[in-house]
């Protein structure tokens, strides 16, 4: 799994272009436990103009990302489990990814399904299956998604 991450980090980037690029340098410095870097590539990640809502939703959903992967790190999973929910509120409220469009797998990481990954680590079956629904809605070909749902005897209708 470290690979993808290292993958993620080898593609050319130019600071201040794009903030999906900087979501993603700075997701994957966090999987690696690069938490320093994490946080300083999270600060590259461009602010969207007040005149667009959903961006900024989007923006700060991948921020609260990044800043729970960095509690997970740190063993931190009540804190990560609070981030992750906010996180997943945002993409929703932000429409990301907009409208139902499948990202690339290199840079594809769902707040929705890293919450619904934790709550199911934690117990928290409702949580998940919560996520999970965001996830579908937002990505409704989601097989991970789906199998999941099963997985918890929830269906993915």
């Amino acid at each position: 799994m470290n690979s993808r991450w290292q993958a993620v980090l080898d593609v050319p980037y130019v600071k201040g272009t794009d903030p999906t690029n900087a979501f993603a340098r700075a997701l994957a410095f966090a999987k690696l436990g690069d938490i320093s870097k994490a946080q300083a590539a999270l600060a590259e990640v461009p602010a969207a103009p007040v005149a667009f809502p959903s961006r900024i939703a989007t923006e700060d959903a991948m921020r609260l990302t990044v800043q729970a992967q960095i509690a997970l790190d740190q063993h931190d999973d009540a804190q990560a489990l609070q981030l992750l929910t906010k996180a997943s509120h945002d993409t929703t409220r932000g429409g990301w990814p907009a409208g139902g469009v499948e990202m690339p797998t290199l840079y594809y990481y769902s707040p929705h399904m890293a919450l619904a990954e934790l709550a199911m680590k934690m117990g928290d079956t409702n949580v998940a299956r919560a996520a999970l629904a965001a996830e579908l809605a937002a990505s409704p070909r989601s097989s991970a998604s789906m199998q999941a749902l099963e997985r918890l005897g929830g269906s993915s209708k």
